[in-house]
């Protein structure tokens, strides 16, 4: 907001020239009306895991913006790096606040109207980073949903609603265990080491090799206990 203000401020008192003033004032208004455009379509304000970016599409601009003006207002051309100072300070403190929301894992994030999100892994990606994983488990204020991303622009959902869990379990994988989900496609997901994820619900069992599945499964019985008014088991 205060990028804004100064923004509009030096334009309308004339510092600047006609052709920055308009691209100024475009990008610092359009950025934030596209911005609550978007969140109206699709809200991430519960999803920390996705402010960042969300924030670039109104932090960039804003920024352009900014340093428009600011090159006018001294009699240069457009100065770099104040607005990248500003678009680097705007990005920190939005990585910060998402980060805080987001780890470390643990029950009161379930207490919380926040998305928690965790990585899946499988057999054929043993030696890809966390980080890196193309697969993630949601926990929101409805449902656990397990997204695979088998190829290039392929999303498969696995949604459990909240109100037919009966029961959240972690167990050692087995080494001759069969895979935790078969694709229509064809293809099979083997959980390999670590603790997979047990949840029992109405309709069956969904087993998922979560990574930090023991925290994970605290998050899920925290939000459940705080949905159903009882305390949480581990």
């Amino acid at each position: 907001m205060a990028t804004v203000v100064a923004v509009l401020t030096l334009v309308v008192r004339g510092r600047v020239a006609p052709v920055e003033a308009t691209c100024a004032v475009a990008l610092v208004i359009g950025a934030p009306i596209a911005g609550v455009w978007l969140e109206r379509r699709d809200a991430v304000c519960h999803r920390p895991a996705r402010w960042l970016r969300r924030a670039l599409g109104v932090v960039v601009p804003t920024a352009a913006a900014f340093g428009l003006v600011s090159g006018a207002a001294v009699g240069g051309s457009a100065q770099v790096l104040p607005a990248v100072g500003l678009a680097v300070t705007q990005v920190a403190c939005v990585v910060l606040a998402a980060r805080a929301l987001r780890y470390p894992v643990g029950p009161e994030l379930g207490e919380m109207a926040v998305e928690v999100v965790e990585k899946v892994r499988s057999r054929h990606q043993v030696g890809v980073p966390a980080w890196a994983l193309p697969d993630e488990v949601r926990l929101n204020g409805q449902e656990i949903v397990v997204v695979l991303s088998p190829g290039p622009g392929t999303a498969i959902g696995i949604v459990v609603r909240l109100d037919d869990v009966r029961d959240v379990a972690v167990r050692p994988g087995r080494p001759d265990e069969g895979p935790w989900i078969r694709l229509d496609s064809g293809g099979q997901y083997f959980a390999g080491d670590g603790d997979v994820l047990e949840i029992r619900h109405r309709d069956g069992e969904l087993v998922v090799p979560v990574c930090g599945a023991a925290a994970f499964a605290e998050v899920i019985r925290s939000r459940i206990a705080a949905q159903r008014g009882v305390p949480a088991r581990n």
